[in-house]
């Protein structure tokens, strides 16, 4: 009985003390976020934020996208930040052009809908369509998405 009191002592133990190190990380990553976004805009607040057009690098990267100034970024910018509130009409209004016009991001996001039937109704046909003009204009993950879905149906 006693070694059986030990060994649960001990497993309690182990679980608190990754519990409080996990927490220790979590307060220390929240913090330095914290100060990271409010160096960058003091006075802006997040739903302000959240509305807004713009889109920094961090937030592209949260999709995979990236901050250019091309002509078409700024309404590609416009339906990242759109699909990434949750508004895939707008979104999709907005990357569909962007899209067909062979910008990679509107594309990868576009498949993303049609796969999860975000704002659109979930379409195989489409999602296909898109990961192939992904694969097309050079992503390589959606190169092996597709060529793992080949083999998978013969």
């Amino acid at each position: 009985m006693n070694e059986l009191g030990l060994i649960v002592g001990l497993s309690v133990f182990a679980v608190v003390a990754f519990l409080l190190v996990h927490l220790v990380w979590f307060l220390r990553h929240v913090k330095k976020n914290t100060q990271a976004s409010a160096a960058a805009s003091p006075d802006s607040t997040p739903a302000a934020s959240a509305d807004s057009d713009t889109i920094d690098s961090e937030q592209a990267a949260s999709v995979g996208a990236t901050v250019t100034d091309e002509p078409q970024a700024s309404t590609t910018r416009r339906g990242v930040r759109a699909f990434m509130r949750g508004n895939y009409p707008e979104a999709f209004n907005l990357l569909q052009p962007a899209a067909e016009g062979g910008n990679l991001k509107a594309q990868q996001l576009l498949a993303k809908m049609y796969f999860a039937g975000h704002g659109v109704d979930q379409d195989r046909e489409q999602y296909l369509y898109w990961l192939q003009r992904c694969a097309e204009n050079g992503d390589k993950p959606a190169r092996a998405k597709l060529k793992k879905l080949r083999a998978a149906t013969g």
